[in-house]
């Protein structure tokens, strides 16, 4: 299965067939208008349970350039959003349950206690924390 979700016309589960890549997926009529097409997100979990972000431009990809045409691998998530929120990502590392990579929303705040959203572990704390941007 591979997960869609955005600005599409038909966000959901989708069974993930031998072969398939993105454009498969998302061909022009699948996009709603107000998508942002310059750069659609692609998180990957890797056998060792962390994520990868991989991105994707479908613009050209509908002018040819096929090397925007990612090979979808089982659990891909995909996002497309509006031109209103063009994405980005944080990478998360040290001593915390889910360490990778996770989208923020352009216009968000770091307000957040990293206990309960990220799962730090108790010894991390001790010592204090830092967010770097």
């Amino acid at each position: 299965m591979v997960f869609l979700e955005g600005s599409v016309r038909r966000p959901g589960e989708y069974e993930l067939k031998n072969g398939m890549q993105l454009g498969d997926l998302l061909p022009p009529e699948e996009v709603l208008p107000e998508a942002y097409v310059d750069r659609i997100k692609v998180i990957r979990t890797r056998p060792d349970f962390t994520q990868q972000l991989l991105t994707s431009d479908l613009r050209k990809l509908w002018q040819g350039y096929y090397s925007q045409n990612l090979l979808l691998e089982s659990s891909d998530h995909i996002t497309v959003s509006s031109e209103s929120r063009p994405l980005g990502a944080v990478t998360l590392q040290g001593e915390i349950k889910r360490p990778g990579t996770y989208p923020i929303i352009q216009g968000g705040t770091a307000q957040f206690s990293p206990e309960t959203v990220w799962g730090v572990y108790g010894a991390s704390l001790s010592e204090g924390s830092c967010l770097y941007s």
